[in-house]
């Protein structure tokens, strides 16, 4: 059971244990602002996010205590959203409430009903002016003087405009949950949510471990030695200045928190690590650099099989060529004996023409011996 009052615009509720409950005073406000302001953290699609992850750790660490005096510190999206809330306070807290019939909808699986409700409030939250000085009065006059409702605005969007204008809450959301204990359950999927941020940033860390030329980075550092150790003060200065500048301090509080929150407390367990991850670059070192020496073995190796291909092709055409002019004299000598045998200086043609053959067998056994000296090759025998 509960009753209502309304003083000075605000609606005061005082529920069955006799709390009480101002849906329009500046805390309830306040608490429909970090509402939304989770709704942004909550947004998952990157095409359409507003925060970055730095955002959201600043908002988290913080505990979105954002008010008037330190709203110029925030995300230009915060602001704004800030802003627009103070200005059109009524829209908001209509909106919040069309948000969570959407919420509720959408655990029911009713997801006709539920996408009317996230347009009207998309509606609302669109709107430049307060919408109680609209014309609420009858459903065809909304239609008529809205054109944006037509699919959206029916009996039962209705019947929840006007309750909210009577009453300044709507009852079925009221009735079923406070808007504390969802700012909690909210707060609780955000911290989650950086959780998730922080375990994949240590997996990217780690990729980028796996995918590390240790031995370019060693040579880069051995190379750089002399000109670091000539520049200490400068980059004393310099890292100095750095961290001054916005974002770094916070980078190192961030990586510090990852480190309490993957070790503890227990510094034995980080050590463990440590050895662990010196084991395996010491590994990484030794398999890079056998590796670097097969490849070179491997393109030497090439490179000589190359040549020697080479070469053997150069004794291989020389052979062949030594041979077919064997072959050629040899037809020569009997072409001749053949057309001269009556002639008496027989013998004297033959025995010039088998020393030409001598000096061709030679050829071809010099020829022959260079094959082996190169590839063992087994010296064949001419037979005259």
């Amino acid at each position: 059971m509960t009753t209502s009052t309304s003083s000075n615009n605000d609606v005061v509720t005082v529920t069955s244990d006799g709390d009480l409950i101002q849906y329009k005073s500046d805390d309830y406000v306040n608490k429909v602002f970090k509402y939304f302001v989770f709704e942004l953290i909550k947004d998952d699609n990157d095409e359409t996010k507003v925060l970055s992850e730095s955002d959201i750790f600043k908002l988290i660490n913080n505990k979105l205590e954002i008010n008037e005096s330190n709203i110029h510190t925030q995300p230009e999206c915060i602001r704004n959203l800030y802003e627009d809330v103070m200005k059109l306070k009524n829209n908001y807290l209509f909106a919040y409430y069309l948000s969570r019939l959407y919420e509720n909808r959408l655990q029911d699986n009713h997801l006709n009903s539920a996408q009317k409700y996230y347009d009207f409030s998309e509606y609302i939250i669109g709107l430049n002016v307060d919408f109680e000085t609209l014309d609420w009065s009858t459903l065809k006059i909304v239609k008529k003087k809205q054109q944006n409702l037509y699919n959206i605005y029916g009996e039962k969007m209705h019947r929840v405009t006007n309750e909210f204008l009577n009453k300044g809450y709507i009852k079925e959301i009221t009735e079923i949950e406070n808007i504390d204990d969802i700012l909690k359950l909210y707060k609780m999927n955000a911290q989650t949510k950086l959780y998730d941020i922080k375990l994949s940033k240590l997996i990217d860390l780690q990729n980028e471990f796996n995918n590390l030329d240790l031995l370019k980075v060693s040579n880069d550092d051995n190379d750089s030695n002399d000109d670091n150790d000539s520049n200490d003060d400068n980059d004393s200065n310099d890292h100095s200045y750095e961290c001054c500048e916005e974002g770094c301090c916070e980078d190192t509080n961030e990586y510090d928190e990852i480190n309490e929150w993957y070790y503890g407390v227990n510094d034995n367990k980080k050590e463990e690590f440590e050895e662990l991850v010196l084991n395996i670059i010491q590994k990484y070192e030794k398999s890079k650099r056998i590796k670097l020496i097969d490849e070179e073995i491997e393109r030497k190796q090439k490179w000589d099989k190359y040549v020697n291909n080479i070469i053997y092709n150069v004794l291989k055409f020389s052979i062949i060529y030594c041979f077919v002019s064997y072959i050629f004299m040899f037809y020569n000598i009997l072409n001749d004996i053949n057309t001269n045998k009556n002639n008496t200086n027989n013998l004297d043609i033959i025995i010039d023409n088998l020393s030409n053959i001598d000096i061709i067998q030679n050829t071809c056994n010099k020829t022959d011996k260079l094959i082996h000296k190169f590839y063992n090759y087994k010296p064949f025998e001419f037979q005259f």
